[in-house]
């Protein structure tokens, strides 16, 4: 399924968040800000034969010191590293994946290849992010092993050896599939989690909505198997706050929320992603961070949530593209981390499976689309029988029939077709047959015709048409 697989892309640029390339001193790792104790700057990669490896920092470490004084992220970070030649001598504080920090002396490289930047993405691959299961581990006392989705073998995963892992995909409908996965440390003092089969796809309330007494939290059915649940939209800040604190109830106690954010970066990154398949989309991205109890234990947590809001004439639907986390007890939270950016990194869609639903999604869509006509067909057949009968019972029927029939051939123009005319309310002009499923049409002074969803106008001396009722 092409939006699988656009997922895996994105999640591998989600975890290679890191510095641009440059010509004074390199470090050699891909950082971001921790986002539970200790703070710091977040390694979630290491370059092979970098500085930072040469060091021994791993994914997973905090760097919460240079030279003695302390950091608070991954730019401060950036800029002292930025501020030395290649050839200086730092002295890093680094706290490990549970353990106490350390002082680890590192002599910054020269500049390296081009890096990858946030705002790009790499391909998604059927490899794993890091060696599988017996080859050399960034952590001595971790291996990982591959998880195949046991339901329809979907997809394929890294989780680490040992633990209890759990999850798969839930096909809900032809085209609705979800996937989730939760991996359980031994000890049960980590838990990581990614996607959620119980996220379902959302509509908006309306009017129309509650003229059918469907109220939010109530499930909308529209038939084909596709069920809507009414809730008004959330940012991906708003959901990973909002659902997180939910999920990590379930095996945390106490749960509070410490912290959230949007992500523009993300959600600007995972945009150029859906552009290279030829997608045009608009997601928000958004973390949120908690505190809670593991038992006695002080426990933190971490979601990263991206929704996208479709809109048109006629409806709203939004749901969540992206969605991991975990829950740890403090002292592992750190390395829950690491652990989670390894795991995202490493999903990958199998390809057979991915071909077997491409063919499954165009015979459904071939379905609807002859459904749909069917139903029109037959739609306009018994309008047309109304319209004869009111002409066999009343002397002025043949007036109401032919404004009937006028606008039933409308409605089989446009409404099955899919066009409609406009009117530029400026000047009175009328535009007929303009495509009708975009949410704005704008015309310049040029008479040149732009549609589009966005509510800004393209540009200096554009103004939107209005549809003719």
């Amino acid at each position: 399924m092409t939006v699988l697989r656009i997922m895996a892309a994105v999640l591998v640029a989600l975890c290679l968040l890191g510095s641009p390339a440059r010509s004074q001193g390199m470090l050699g790792v891909g950082i971001s800000d921790s986002q539970v104790d200790p703070k710091g700057a977040f390694v979630g990669t290491v370059q092979p034969g970098s500085p930072a490896a040469a060091a021994g920092i791993v994914p997973g470490d905090v760097i919460t010191g240079v030279d003695g004084a302390p950091i608070t992220g991954a730019a401060q970070l950036q800029q002292i590293v930025a501020g030395h030649a290649a050839g200086a001598a730092l002295r890093l504080r680094v706290a490990h994946y549970g353990g106490a920090s350390t002082e680890i002396a590192v002599t910054l490289g020269g500049a390296p290849a081009a890096a990858t930047p946030p705002s790009a993405t790499p391909a998604a691959s059927n490899s794993p992010a890091a060696p599988a299961a017996g080859g050399k581990q960034a952590r001595p006392d971790l291996t990982w092993t591959r998880y195949t989705d046991p339901v329809e073998h979907a997809f394929t995963i890294d989780v680490p050896a040992g633990w209890r892992v759990s999850g798969g995909t839930r096909r809900m409908s032809a085209v609705d599939i979800r996937l989730g996965v939760e991996a359980v440390s031994p000890d049960g003092l980590i838990t990581l989690f990614y996607g959620d089969p119980d996220v379902p796809i959302f509509t908006v309330p309306s009017d129309m909505l509650e003229m059918a007494g469907l109220h939010p939290g109530m499930v909308y059915d529209p038939g084909m198997g596709v069920r809507l649940l009414i809730m008004p939209y959330m940012s991906g800040e708003a959901f990973a706050a909002d659902w997180g604190a939910q999920r990590l109830a379930r095996s945390c106690s106490g749960v509070t929320g410490t912290g959230s954010k949007a992500r523009p970066d993300q959600s600007q990154a995972i945009d150029t992603t859906y552009q290279q398949y030829g997608i045009t989309t608009s997601i928000q991205a958004g973390e949120a961070s908690f505190a809670c109890k593991l038992g006695a234990l002080p426990a933190s947590g971490y979601v990263f949530a991206a929704t996208e809001y479709v809109q048109n004439q006629a409806s709203a639907l939004w749901d969540v593209k992206l969605l991991a986390g975990f829950v740890a007890a403090q002292q592992a939270a750190a390395g829950a981390a690491g652990l989670l950016s390894h795991m995202v990194g490493s999903f990958a869609i199998d390809q057979n499976w991915q071909a077997q639903q491409n063919n499954l999604t165009a015979q459904f869509s071939q379905i609807v689309a002859q459904t749909n006509r069917i139903v029109s067909n037959a739609i306009i057949e018994n309008g047309r029988r109304l319209a004869a009968n009111s002409d066999a019972i009343f002397a002025a029927g043949q007036a109401r029939s032919n404004a009937t029939d006028a606008a039933i051939e409308r409605y089989d123009s446009y409404g099955v077709r899919g066009t409609s005319d406009y009117v530029n309310p400026a000047t009175g002009s009328g535009y007929g047959n303009l495509d009708n499923s975009y949410s704005h049409t704008y015309v310049n002074n040029n008479q040149e015709i732009r549609q589009t969803d966005s509510e800004t106008p393209p540009g200096p001396g554009w103004t939107e048409l209005k549809p003719v009722p």
